[in-house]
């Protein structure tokens, strides 16, 4: 679905922008502020829907499972970008808490931070749940859904339906929505909907359903979702969980530097991945000597603090990440990437999309295992993740904030979504009746000014 793919990751590069140009109120130049606001609101207005390609996944895939299925068994079908089990991935409670709960009879099971934020793992331990009761086979259907907004929850549920043959004829997201709620709630199959990131109450209470086989997986920040059903709280790892996550991400034996990196890092699960998927590339890099880097980092000059945000080492990790993308690839190519998807769709961007971005040369070619590489590095460094079948990356929030916020200060925005839009608008058909008529190419921005030199050394 190549066009839905392509609106979607127009919706996620809207926002990206309209972040962007909220954090370009920081006091420093920036010449492209105005002509960026023009044609970022030219874009929301010709966007009709915003949708996401969800893939359909078996549910024995041995590399999710780990083994212990046989080939030929029937398994659940699962409908989404349900992410992918991370490198050594450390069993979650909480996982084990929602089981209980659905096995006790509840019906809705919330996963929120009751006194953190995000980076915790909520969206990880959902992907654990939906892994777990794939393999005991506890369902025949999973779905997977963002409850990021109203509109995209309701466009992930219709696609759920279209997966299923049910979707509303006249394609209304909606109404495609409603008949899978009116579908899973009074058939007989038993079905597990999980909806991350929620934010609103209202949309999840009109499109969930209330009766039948069905049970709910919910999680997001907001602690009013409480009132759905069964509240799991989910917080930091516990010390020796952050110092066995290290140990074993990187293969060394430090306790006493691992246990440095944790305490700069608050145990937020997010910064432990920066650090541990970093140290596993630099080996001559120490525990201790990272810890200090994330203590003395100079992280003023480049973000700016937000009340009841990340622990401010979280951050600085993500920094030293991007530096040393920058540094193991002098190209270019791997940074140019990272920002295109920090521009793009925060619930997921697809491969296909990325295959289209221009080399950022003019007169250089793209190949495709030259973008396999890069994935593959940017994983490394747990700078975005995969989905499951592997046809998309994520990029969690904070790393695609700080990412953004190194393109303003750099006053480069204006060219790494140029390159963006480049790549959508191949995507798109030259003439598409749901964009209104109008030819896609209309949203490019204006001539982009060549890409001054960074006054700094980092990305």
């Amino acid at each position: 679905m190549p066009v839905v793919t392509a609106v979607a990751a127009l919706a996620g590069l809207v926002l990206g922008i309209v972040t962007s140009i909220d954090v370009a109120a920081m006091p420093l130049a920036w010449p492209q502020h105005h002509q960026m606001v023009m044609w970022g609101g030219t874009a929301v207005l010709v966007l009709v829907t915003a949708g996401l390609s969800v893939a359909v996944l078996r549910a024995d895939n041995p590399s999710d499972q780990g083994g212990g299925r046989s080939a030929g068994e029937v398994s659940a079908l699962v409908i989404g970008d349900v992410p992918a089990r991370p490198p050594a991935h450390v069993h979650r409670g909480e996982a084990d808490q929602v089981a209980e709960v659905f096995a006790g009879g509840g019906r809705v099971a919330v996963v929120c931070p009751v006194t953190g934020g995000r980076g915790v793992g909520k969206t990880q331990i959902a992907a654990q749940v939906v892994r777990q009761a794939a393999t005991r086979r506890d369902y025949a259907l999973i779905g997977w859904a963002s409850g990021e907004t109203p509109d995209r929850l309701a466009t992930d549920l219709a696609q759920i339906a279209g997966s299923l043959g049910i979707a509303d004829p006249q394609g209304d997201a909606r109404r495609s929505a409603l008949r899978l709620r009116d579908h899973v709630q009074s058939g007989a199959r038993a079905t597990l909907l999980v909806v991350d990131n929620a934010v609103s109450i209202e949309a999840l209470r009109e499109f969930l359903p209330a009766a039948g086989p069905v049970r709910v997986l919910v999680t997001g920040t907001d602690h009013s979702l409480r009132v759905l059903g069964r509240l799991i709280d989910v917080s930091v790892f516990e010390r020796p969980q952050s110092i066995a996550y290290l140990l074993e991400r990187t293969g060394r034996d430090d306790r006493e530097g691992a246990d440095l990196i944790a305490r700069e890092l608050g145990d937020l699960p997010l910064g432990l991945a920066q650090a541990a998927g970093l140290l596993s590339r630099q080996r001559t890099l120490t525990f201790s000597a990272y810890a200090q880097r994330i203590a003395e980092g100079p992280l003023s000059g480049v973000l700016r603090p937000e009340p009841g945000g990340y622990p401010r080492g979280v951050a600085e990790a993500i920094l030293q990440s991007l530096h040393t993308v920058q540094e193991m690839d002098p190209s270019g190519r791997a940074v140019g990437v990272l920002e295109a998807i920090a521009l793009l769709d925060p619930e997921g961007t697809s491969v296909e999309l990325l295959r289209l971005l221009p080399p950022q040369d003019p007169g250089s070619s793209w190949e495709p295992e030259a973008l396999d590489e890069i994935l593959g590095l940017l994983a490394d460094l747990s700078l975005l993740t995969w989905t499951q079948d592997g046809s998309s990356v994520v990029m969690h929030r904070l790393v695609s904030k700080v990412a953004r916020e190194v393109v303003v200060a750099d006053h480069r925005l204006g060219a790494v979504t140029a390159r963006t839009m480049a790549a959508l608008n191949a995507l798109l058909p030259s003439q598409d009746p749901a964009m209104g008529g109008d030819p896609p190419h209309a949203l490019a921005p204006g001539p982009v000014p060549p890409r001054p030199q960074p006054d700094r050394g980092r990305p």
